[in-house]
């Protein structure tokens, strides 16, 4: 968001590290492993939000920089600060857009321009969790923020190395957004980019994100703060959609279901999904055949891919019972071969492979469901189905500062 509003403004965004801790080594532990404190969002993405070409814009805006670039060329004395904190909260969507596109244009003769935030996000958990970034998404879906977005070299040549893993894929190669199709047309939008990406989807894959690790402890709270469904989750196209608890004593056992599944309830889940997936092609080829209808570009769901932190004695026993359950093939996070570089980005990994799944379920309590339901909002041709998904209050990133220059 803090690129798009850079966009807006004809000003260059500057980005970060991805920064998991601030300790001075350059490793820190986690689940009894190291992990970098620090990776460069080039390892992540490319595109304009890391300083890719914006070749499609009309104007041409000035591309982002780093932040080390940034401080060389905008050093501390050189920089004009304006601070968040008296910016008005009661503004949503597109307005708090209008209002800081306006309040960062009045500063067109600042070269060095630097938002302070800690104190007044610009972009807090409500905003991202609600309605109000549907309201954006017309207008963002469109810039070149998301038409031109890709994933790194880095992450396409995990996926080309694991190609053997999934089976019947297209070439992978870099990539871009493909042409969009909004799932509702309140949120309609349209991009000219033709991309590789739009013929890229892993026939008969369904994608399923099982998060455990911290969410034991958070999905218990989530019946205690009530949330719905988080922000992307809630395009009105998704099929699933969030309805309010209104007792009391099977409140958490209601949450636990959509948050924190069992096995049993995932394998469940999947059967469930594959059986409507498939229903709904058959419908489709008997209308193509009656005259009715056009004939389905779609596959009936033969294979799974599970993203998940959890542990790899606990995805043996899913893959198991979801082979038992009649999938043809089971790959999970574990299965993937990944050097020491592209375990660093595992994460983007897979989700770029959960991107271009015919169906995928989430879990929309994580930050990366909400993204992926971003990202094939634009490239499904069968909507995503989402696994009863919600909002999260502790999960977005908190942004210290937001620093542009103009060109």
């Amino acid at each position: 968001m803090f690129s798009y509003l850079a966009y807006l403004t004809n000003r260059s965004f500057v980005f970060e590290d991805y920064t998991w801790s601030h300790l001075p080594s350059p490793y820190t532990i986690y689940d009894f492993a190291l992990r970098p404190t620090r990776i460069p969002l080039n390892a992540y993405i490319s595109g304009p939000t890391a300083g890719g070409s914006m070749d499609n814009a009309p104007e041409s805006p000035p591309r982002a920089v780093s932040f080390d670039f940034w401080q060389t060329v905008c050093p501390s004395s050189d920089r004009h600060v304006i601070d968040s904190v008296n910016a008005p909260r009661d503004l949503a969507g597109p307005d708090r857009i209008r209002w800081w596109k306006e309040k960062i244009k009045s500063y067109h003769d600042v070269t060095c321009l630097e938002v302070a935030t800690s104190q007044n996000e610009i972009f807090d958990f409500e905003f991202f969790g609600s309605q109000q970034i549907l309201d954006v998404w017309p207008s963002l879906s469109q810039s070149p923020i998301l038409t031109r977005f890709k994933w790194s070299p880095l992450v396409l040549s995990a996926i080309e190395r694991n190609f053997a893993l999934l089976p019947n894929i297209p070439e992978v190669g870099e990539s871009a957004l493909p042409q969009h199709q909004s799932l509702d047309t309140s949120q309609q939008a349209s991009s000219t980019v033709s991309s590789p990406l739009a013929r890229s989807t892993y026939p008969a894959l369904l994608a399923v994100h099982i998060r455990r690790g911290d969410f034991k402890r958070h999905c218990s709270n989530l019946a205690e703060w009530g949330p719905g469904f988080h922000g992307f989750n809630s395009f009105q196209g998704l099929p699933d959609h969030w309805t309010s608890y209104s007792g009391s004593s099977m409140k958490r056992e209601y949450y636990r279901k959509r948050c924190l599944p069992n096995q049993e309830e995932i394998v469940e889940r999947l059967h469930n999904v594959r059986q409507d997936h498939d229903e709904f092609l058959s419908n489709q080829t008997d209308a193509s055949i009656s005259g009715s209808g056009s004939p389905s570009s779609g596959h009936k769901l033969r294979r799974v891919f599970v993203l998940t932190n959890a542990w790899p004695v606990w995805q043996d026993g899913l893959k198991k019972k979801l082979m038992a359950d009649g999938w043809e093939d089971v790959v999970v996070s574990e299965d993937l071969t990944l050097d020491k570089e592209q375990k660093g980005v595992n994460v983007a990994v897979d989700m770029s492979i959960a991107e271009r799944a015919e169906v995928f379920v989430g879990n929309g309590v994580s930050l990366p469901v909400r993204s992926l339901t971003r990202l094939m909002s634009h490239c499904c041709r069968f909507p995503p189905l989402v696994f009863k998904s919600f909002r999260g209050n502790h999960h977005a990133t908190i942004v210290q500062r937001f620093t542009i220059s103009s060109e």
